[in-house]
């Protein structure tokens, strides 16, 4: 009874659709194996994948074989992957000139931290 949008709609079905117009599904990549496998993540009703900014560096850190040695580098292998998929691919920079720097690589949805 708890769950968003539940309130006005008892029917599962119909709960299902308001879902599937409302809702975001955005997956974190965290390693390199999701890094090499997100074109298999690109599927109907995933709107985003972004990045696990310190989880990633642990994965390289921990893959030195893999050919992939940054997450700038990851970046542009993601959003190479993901060209003509309908999946944005998001980064959380914290700064606008963070963000304009990963938009140059091809992100295009960003977190960015409060304006003070």
């Amino acid at each position: 009874s708890a769950r968003v949008g539940l309130e006005d709609r008892r029917d599962f079905a119909e709960y299902a659709s308001w879902w599937k117009e409302y809702g975001v599904l955005w997956l974190q990549l965290e390693s390199v194996e999701a890094i090499t496998n997100v074109g298999k993540l690109a599927k109907d009703g995933v709107d985003c994948v972004s990045f696990g900014k310190s989880d990633l560096t642990f994965s390289l850190m921990y893959h030195p074989q893999y050919p992939i040695r940054t997450v700038d580098d990851c970046v542009r292998n993601v959003v190479s992957q993901l060209e003509g998929t309908g999946v944005a691919v998001g980064f959380t920079t914290g700064t606008s000139t963070t963000s304009d720097r990963y938009a140059e690589m091809g992100a295009t949805l960003f977190l960015e931290g409060p304006i003070t």
